[in-house]
């Protein structure tokens, strides 16, 4: 076979952008170990361990023009042609009422107000964000590109603001509960439909805001470090909010994609609470240690670390994981005793290998006024706030 690596994916950061292209082909494919199987095998892309596009290679009787224009409507497809500005809905216990706008990259601003809206204030209420993207003339290389920034905003701001929710991504359907004159069940699925148009129609510039008045900013010591939300307020920013977002923009993209995972983690927690305590705990911790450092080496039988140092007389890990939560959690989220750390920790160890849940897990019953109930709900409550300080703080000094 030929291999056309340089000729398709020249610049291996557009190998996303180029699986969303040769999947709109057309023809046969199918999936082997690390390689995916196009054009009933004339076309066969090869991935390394790492899940990292290796080669491209086609067979040998594929035709010199097939292959020139092949590689023409690759360059066409993940060419970049100008800006576009989109629109997506996000979710707040607090309500937008005003806007923020960051230089041209996004902007932040209420729901039409046509936009469905809940009936009460704990509760999630839709917010626009607008955000700009670089414009590819294939459809769905565009939308992709779309879909990938919304995603890298939405986990941004869940990051840095204490009340944003991330839409639910599901299709899936559920029995809900409907009110009325009479009770009733139905069986529908979960999303948020805001407008009369999706997805809307792209633009070359953001709304206009001459109406609005400008969101307003709370102390960021206060903001981060107080237990709660005032769900149904009005929508309030830290004063670092600017200075975290221009730090985020410089990080190197391997950078930004670990502070993404940290959230993802962090927005797992939320979503998946209602369901499994233990579990949103785990993430929550799931969430700092995506930060903590690699073993270098770990072994082929079991996984586990091998390149740790050792204590001479006992053969034990001297930096085993809960030392490096615990200083991690001491370096980008001071304050927090020693105690507590250990604590948090140790909780999660006995959640992840199954020896215990917690006690929401346990009966119908989420939330009772019980010693241990009470323990494992402040414990939650503490790990949401190291979580943040921690995504806030490591934007000021990644490591």
């Amino acid at each position: 076979m030929k291999n056309v690596t340089e000729r398709l994916l020249a610049d291996r950061s557009a190998a996303d952008e180029l699986e969303v292209f040769l999947g709109t082909r057309g023809g046969f494919s199918k999936q082997e170990q690390r390689k995916v199987i196009y054009e009933g095998g004339r076309l066969v892309v090869e991935y390394t361990a790492g899940h990292e596009v290796s080669s491209i290679c086609v067979v040998d009787d594929y035709c010199d023009s097939m292959l020139d224009k092949l590689e023409r409507d690759v360059a066409e497809a993940l060419s970049h042609e100008g800006t576009e500005v989109a629109q997506r809905y996000l979710h707040s216990l607090c309500v937008v009422n005003g806007f923020f706008r960051h230089d041209d990259s996004f902007q932040i601003q209420p729901s039409p107000v046509d936009a469905p809206q809940p009936e009460f204030d704990y509760a999630a209420h839709s917010f626009l964000v607008e955000y700009s993207f670089s414009k590819s003339p294939h459809q769905l290389v565009n939308q992709h590109r779309s879909s990938r920034r919304f995603s890298e905003l939405s986990l941004l701001l869940h990051a840095l603001l204490r009340s944003v929710q991330l839409p639910n991504r599901s299709t899936t359907h559920e029995w809900v509960v409907t009110a009325g004159p009479e009770w009733a069940s139905r069986y529908l699925q979960l999303g948020y439909f805001g407008g009369k148009e999706y997805p809307p129609k792209g633009s070359d510039e953001f709304s206009l805001t001459e109406s609005l008045s400008p969101l307003e900013f709370a102390d960021a010591q206060s903001y981060y470090t107080s237990l709660g939300v005032d769900s149904g307020k009005p929508l309030q920013l830290p004063t670092t909010f600017a200075e975290s977002l221009a730090a985020y923009d410089r990080l190197d993209e391997p950078s930004k994609a670990k502070f993404c995972r940290a959230s993802f983690w962090s927005q797992v927690s939320s979503r998946i609470f209602p369901v499994s305590q233990s579990a949103a705990f785990a993430a929550l911790v799931s969430a700092v240690e995506v930060f903590l450092p690699e073993p270098a080496e770990r072994c082929t039988e079991c996984g586990r670390p091998t390149s740790l140092d050792r204590c001479a007389n006992c053969n034990q890990p001297i930096a085993g994981p809960t030392r490096q939560f615990r200083e991690f959690v001491e370096h980008y989220a001071p304050g927090i005793p020693a105690r507590e750390r250990n604590r948090l920790y140790s909780r999660r160890s006995s959640l992840s290998h199954g020896s215990t849940l917690l006690p929401g897990d346990l009966s119908e019953i989420g939330f009772r006024f019980t010693p241990q109930s009470t323990e494992a709900w402040s414990e939650r409550q503490l790990l949401a706030q190291i979580v943040q300080l921690v995504l806030v703080n490591w934007l000021k000094s990644p490591s």
